[in-house]
């Protein structure tokens, strides 16, 4: 839980110093969240809403941010379109029921998961005068078979081509 993290990072922090001081500066919180229920079936067997994401990175991120507050926290560190648009509540509801009702977003007026996470910030951030995250970070799986091995000119192409997936 995050007692024990906040333990964790005061270790950090009297061993290395804190990240003003040379410590560690970065502090990224877990990794998709989206895919808990995919990732780490035997702990969170039901996909994360988005008030449970949003729970967490308040309470982690401020316990970090005790401990150290010159730390950089960074999250939630999403994967791609699902991730950014679907709560894990709902990517797994869907995937059994069908995508017409998503019931985490219908509880959320229908929001996309990471504006509306993004808002919830910082709405937090101007209650509370502290920004629970420093950096929101998502990253971008492609899905257009550019992954692998090959280094052939057409597969750069590829690759260097599969970015427009975010914009078009």
């Amino acid at each position: 839980d995050s007692a024990y993290q906040q333990n964790w990072v005061r270790a950090i922090t009297s061993k290395w110093g804190a990240a003003a001081d040379g410590g560690v500066r970065y502090y990224i919180l877990d990794n998709e969240p989206s895919l808990w229920h995919s990732t780490h079936r035997d702990v969170h067997r039901t996909g994360a809403s988005m008030d449970e994401v949003r729970d967490k990175i308040l309470d982690y991120a401020a316990k970090i941010k005790a401990v150290d507050p010159s730390a950089t926290v960074v999250g939630p560190e999403e994967w791609g379109w699902s991730g950014y648009l679907l709560s894990g509540y709902d990517q797994q509801y869907g995937s059994v029921h069908g995508w017409s009702y998503l019931p985490d977003r219908a509880a959320h007026g229908n929001a996309d998961y990471l504006p509306w996470l993004l808002d919830q910030l910082r709405a937090s951030a101007i209650a509370t005068g502290q920004r629970p995250l420093d950096v929101f970070s998502v990253h971008y799986y492609p899905q257009g078979g550019e992954f692998g091995d090959d280094v052939s000119t057409l597969t750069q192409v590829l690759r260097n081509h599969s970015t427009r997936s975010l914009w078009d």
